[in-house]
């Protein structure tokens, strides 16, 4: 029948692309039909939408809700009928993936089509209340706080797609969810002001009734409050998964044994090193105590926009920067030996620690340090500031201001390459293989592209980091976007720093990583946001237009915008363990 290949189609699409892929032409093609049915059917797409509501499997039936005998669920006691349909809910919305998922997208993006689901889920929740629970819970205030329980199972269900744990209880197991609806059975009795214990689980036994006050019910109502305080409302706070997931893992999986508890603090410091893609491409060998290899992981290089690891080795010199730092703070001195020639060498540098006295270095410069893309400051920077990161960087760092010529010709080639760049498909793939979307992923692979490293917040990061897909960084509304980003953050700023090497053989790369984070390390004290824009220098049309403007000699290693800003925010950029780097 054309009307049900037409709702079929709908639950296809929607399960297949959401709703940015339903719109007539797409639902006619799904079923195989002319559009012109859509509107004979059913007077045009919202109208289908609503069929679909009611007709398909969008929300559970009366009757799944009951558990499948409305007599047998209506005769139950108000306390057992509450319980029963609080776990009947969550069973059949977890059968129904692609309805919690509209339930998100309602969130941030209420349209005619979402209005419509909105209506018959809302019509069909009613419709139940109204017929087993109204007439016994008169009481408004009541009737509240029950949907404001259900509120909050919706809530964890929408977060069960993307994350495992919230607030330490589990959202993946049957034993999961059935330690939750245990919770709402306390709230619910709590709601309704006295309740019976008739299950082994009962800490009062099974004797009789019990009178819950006021105070009682607060208390146990705490973590309902919680929730919903850092629920659907709350989704443009500020988070830093960084932190959430940050531990210690000191002689994990028997790794590192040689290492005392100091070496994995040294290794920790350095490990928070930036590197492009934050890919992290390096590996650490343990030879002693006090003698490590410190190695560029071939599986960790961007062959398609560093294939000359060039940058890989401008990290593994912020990453021994880091190390040497950390280790003076702990009172040893590090000698690094450059053992790499050629710059696919995987074995980049051996370190020997030797016992020394501790120097004074704040260890918070290398834990706060962090890339900032927006909100640089257009003022100029102050000629102190200029010359203490001269100082700093040990020469071979130059200034141009974004008024100059030089300034402008920077900015302009910065875009033009990031757009050239943007249109390699190889690059974009590369790119999007590096990219963690969701929680789970950020939290699986501690390494890459999340949406809070690339300053995507609020409930645009929200939605990014609940609905889209890895393969959408691809596309052509993902680059177009970034493009339109970075023709944004071009003309931010104060101005541009070059930081130039005096050749180009590992070592000269190693020292330019090694003076780029001296450098790094103190920019928040000068309050100082640095940006790298890399692409100028990645791209065969890039290096053809330094070669074109600027002397032989000269050796650009980075192009990196630069300016004060009013607020700079903690890192967010994620860190693999020191165990999962070790060998």
């Amino acid at each position: 029948m054309t009307s049900r290949r037409l709702i079929a189609a709908v639950g296809s699409l929607l399960a297949r692309e959401g709703f940015k892929g339903v719109g007539v032409n797409a639902v006619a093609r799904e079923a195989g039909v002319d559009k012109k049915l859509i509107y004979r059917y059913f007077g045009g797409l919202p109208g289908l939408i609503g069929a679909f509501g009611k007709e398909g499997d969008f929300w559970p039936s009366l009757l799944e809700l009951a558990g499948g005998d409305l007599q047998a669920f209506g005769r139950m006691p108000l306390e057992d009928r509450l319980s029963a349909f609080s776990r009947n809910f969550i069973a059949a919305l977890r059968r129904r993936p692609l309805t919690v998922a509209i339930m998100a997208w309602e969130v941030v993006e209420a349209n005619e089509l979402t209005r419509e689901l909105e209506a018959v889920r809302e019509e069909r929740i009613m419709d139940f209340f109204r017929m087993f629970f109204v007439s016994e819970l008169p009481d408004e205030d009541r009737q509240a706080g029950i949907m404001i329980v259900g509120a909050g199972v919706n809530y964890l269900l929408i977060r069960s797609g993307h994350i495992d744990i919230y607030g330490g209880i589990g959202l993946v197991t049957d034993d999961d969810w059935d330690r939750i609806a245990a919770g709402i059975d306390r709230l619910i009795e709590g709601l309704i002001g006295e309740y019976i214990f008739l299950s082994k689980k009962s800490p009062f036994g099974d004797k009789g009734v019990r009178r819950m006050n006021r105070r009682e019910f607060i208390r146990q109502g705490a973590a309902v409050s919680l929730l919903m305080g850092t629920g659907l409302g709350n989704l443009g706070c500020s988070r830093n998964l960084r932190d959430e997931i940050a531990g210690p893992d000191i002689g994990a999986a028997g790794k590192g044994t040689a290492l005392a508890p100091w070496g994995w603090e040294i290794l920790y410091y350095a490990s928070l090193a930036p590197s492009g893609h934050n890919s992290q491409p390096w590996f650490v060998r343990i030879e002693s105590e006090d003698v490590w290899v410190v190695g560029s992981d071939p599986r960790r290089w961007l062959p398609e926009v560093d294939p000359d690891n060039r940058e890989a080795l401008l990290s593994m010199g912020a990453f021994l920067e880091n190390l040497v730092q950390a280790a003076s703070a702990n009172g040893f001195e590090a000698e690094v030996e450059v053992l790499a020639k050629k710059r696919h060498d995987q074995d980049v540098a051996r370190v020997r620690l030797s016992q020394g006295k501790a120097k004074e270095i704040p260890l918070s410069r290398i834990t706060t340090r962090r890339t900032l893309k927006t909100g640089l400051l257009s003022r100029e920077l102050l000629a102190a500031d200029i010359r203490r990161m001269e100082a700093l960087t040990g020469g071979g760092l130059y200034y141009f201001p974004n008024a100059s010529e030089h300034g402008q010709w920077m900015a302009e080639a910065a875009l033009e390459n990031f757009r050239i760049q943007f249109e390699n498909e190889a690059a974009m793939s590369e790119a999007a293989a590096w990219t963690r979307l969701s929680d789970r992923d950020a939290v699986k692979f501690r390494d890459g592209l999340t949406p809070d490293g690339m300053e995507i917040h609020g409930l645009a990061g929200w939605w990014v980091r609940h609905f889209m897909d890895v393969d959408e960084v691809r596309g052509k509304t993902w680059r177009s976007k970034a493009i339109d980003k970075v023709a944004g953050q071009v003309r931010e700023g104060a101005g541009w720093l070059v930081i130039t090497s005096p050749g180009k053989d590992v070592a000269d790369l190693i020292e330019a990583g090694r003076r780029f984070q001296r450098m790094a390390l103190m920019a928040r004290e000068m309050n100082i946001a640095l940006h790298p824009m890399t692409q100028t220098l990645e791209e065969p049309h890039g290096k053809g237009q330094i070669r074109e403007n600027h002397e032989p000699g000269m050796i650009p290693q980075f192009m990196l915008r630069a300016g004060y800003v009013d607020d700079y925010p903690d890192p967010v950029s994620l860190r693999r363990p020191v165990s999962w780097f070790l060998i």
